[in-house]
């Protein structure tokens, strides 16, 4: 059969490399991996995608499915999570941008399309 692997983000590579190593000892006619995110300067393998959806920094994403302690998957955008310190009360805030980062709708990659990620309400490169 022919194969291809869904990976929502690929950050150093070793478990995509694991996983291939482990699917190709099956003899699948043909092996692919397809990729959401690729986060930039991170593999320590060449993770070799024959489809890959966007390119972004090394930060913590969430958004579009991609949870941080189980929040913030339901958010209709991708963007960077910083935790915030506890607000009075002791909870603390939503997403906000990374120190340093940027936040808000990630670029496609050289030669992809954009994809089903949309700009936060209150407007493009706000999360």
């Amino acid at each position: 059969r022919h194969v291809i692997v869904v990976e929502d983000v690929v950050d150093s590579g070793l478990t995509l490399s694991w996983l291939r190593k482990n699917l190709w000892a099956r003899s699948p006619a043909s092996l692919e991996v397809c990729a959401l995110l690729v986060k930039d300067g991170q593999q320590r393998r060449d993770p070799d995608l024959r489809y890959e959806g966007f390119r972004i920094p090394p930060d913590f994403v969430v958004g579009y499915g991609l949870d941080a302690d189980q929040r913030y998957r339901n958010l209709p955008f991708i963007c960077t999570y910083a935790p915030v310190s506890p607000a009075p009360g002791g909870r603390s805030g939503p997403v906000s941008p990374a120190p340093g980062g940027r936040s808000g709708p990630v670029s496609p990659a050289p030669g992809g399309r954009s994809g089903p990620v949309s700009p936060a309400p209150g407007g493009p490169g706000r999360c």
